[in-house]
């Protein structure tokens, strides 16, 4: 296999792959992308984008209370993570912001555009 950069999405996206179909949407998920666009703060608990978390998909994919899934790792600055289905990215920021090299795998390109934003 061999991968190409979108250079749209700035996204490594496998040559000649169709991505995976699972998906909140386009429109929804276009929606999350500029949400998070918007916001200069684009941290973990950034007060910016709770205030436009607004149904379920954005909670889904934006709440804060995500990162609880990860408190039981003994988790150091500078370790490396591959995380597979990284979605929006909403675990994939609490990675970053621990200070982890963090390869993210996200089958929906629009999901992966959004998690590298």
């Amino acid at each position: 296999m061999s991968y190409v950069l979108d250079e749209e999405s700035g996204v490594w996206v496998r040559k000649g792959g169709g991505g995976i179909s699972y998906s909140d949407g386009p429109a929804r998920e276009q929606r999350i992308y500029d949400l998070i666009a918007a916001c200069e703060d684009r941290s973990v608990f950034s007060p910016e984008i709770s205030s436009r978390i607004g149904g379920w998909a954005s909670e889904y994919h934006l709440t804060p209370k995500r990162h609880f899934i990860l408190k039981g790792l003994d988790l150091k600055p500078g370790q490396s993570v591959l995380e597979l289905g990284c979605g929006c990215g909403a675990v994939t920021r609490y990675l970053g912001e621990l200070g982890l090299n963090v390869t993210s795998v996200e089958g929906g390109l629009g999901r992966a555009k959004t998690a590298r934003l």
